[in-house]
């Protein structure tokens, strides 16, 4: 987030997190700051380019029996696209796209970032579809 909270943002986190339409206590939304000191350095200083950032909001949820699965997720996801159903506006969907293009190896902090992947990674046995490529 780059800004305070719409007030539809926080109807819409009030309405999740107090609904009851799923019974677990770790149900929740982190808000990890971003201001001051984290927004004097580049943004393409480090690998982390959330430094135009207020904040960085984080869903958490577990559960622990594969019953509770189909809820759980549903639950995440219909909270999510509530809040972020105006994320054109909010910013954080349009940078999450933007750090995984970088991260991918379309920006100038390649080279940086594969010199971390390949120095603690070197078998390259951390990996997905969007992770970052050792250097060749």
């Amino acid at each position: 987030m780059r800004a305070n909270f719409p007030d539809s943002h926080l109807d819409a986190l009030y309405k999740h997190l107090t609904s009851g339409a799923i019974d677990n206590p770790t149900a929740s939304v982190q808000l990890s700051s971003f201001g001051g000191q984290v927004n004097a350095v580049a943004e393409n200083a480090t690998a982390s380019s959330h430094r135009s950032s207020a904040f960085k909001m984080s869903w958490m949820l577990y559960w622990t029996e594969a019953a509770d699965e189909a809820k759980s997720l549903a639950w995440i996801r219909d909270c999510y696209q509530e809040v972020y159903g105006d994320w054109r506006r909010a910013g954080a969907e349009r940078h999450h796209r933007r750090l995984l293009r970088q991260l991918s190896g379309h920006r100038p902090r390649r080279p940086q970032v594969q010199h971390v992947k390949k120095k603690y990674d070197p078998r390259n046995v951390f990996r997905q579809s969007q992770s970052v490529r050792l250097p060749d």
